[in-house]
């Protein structure tokens, strides 16, 4: 199995200008962590971990509601855990009456194999952190073949962010990283 591991390198202020700091903005993703397994037959398993703090109640409300998107012909997902992480350290779960699907129709588009997860965080307010982790077995798109693209948010201050990937050996391993800088790759049995 090959193991990379990418770290993205961004410049902490540069969603906020040169002179101002992260907290005058309304959020701030304090950790994201993308891990991909890829299989011998080019499906794959992502879980993927996101922590975002919010610094004003613009925010708050802007963040309360955590959407998670998929493509339900290609992918399973399921959501781990979901929590509000208060200022003061405590931990309120998202009760299953906080979860809602819907299928479909999403804004002003309509497709059929779309689906969204809606997460409504529990008492979420300024100061709070949003804390979800959520999992997805996905079939190829193209038959015989991965890839993976990833865009961090640009107008968005992340501390933390890292992507894993497992492939196989015996696979062969393109990449095109830009932002990104390689920590780790190693080779197990």
């Amino acid at each position: 199995m090959k193991k990379l591991l990418l770290c993205l390198l961004l410049l902490p202020l540069v969603a906020w200008g040169q002179t101002e700091t992260a907290s005058a903005g309304h959020e701030q993703m304090t950790r994201l962590i993308h891990q991909i397994r890829v299989a011998d037959d080019f499906s794959y398993e992502t879980e993927i971990e996101k922590e975002c703090k919010v610094f004003t109640e613009q925010g708050a409300r802007g963040n309360g509601r955590f959407p998670i998107r998929y493509n339900k012909t290609f992918s399973e997902m399921e959501v781990i855990s979901a929590e509000t992480i208060k200022a003061d350290g405590r931990r309120i779960p998202v009760p299953a009456s906080g979860v809602a699907r819907q299928s479909g129709s999403l804004g002003l588009y309509t497709q059929k194999d779309l689906e969204l997860i809606n997460l409504a965080l529990p008492d979420f307010t300024a100061g709070d952190s949003a804390r979800v982790v959520q999992r997805s077995r996905n079939k190829p798109m193209f038959p015989g073949s991965f890839s993976f693209a990833f865009a961090p948010q640009l107008n968005l201050v992340q501390d933390n962010t890292e992507i894993r990937l497992d492939v196989p050996e015996k696979m062969a391993l393109q990449m095109d990283v830009t932002g990104f800088s390689k920590v780790q790759d190693e080779v197990t049995q």
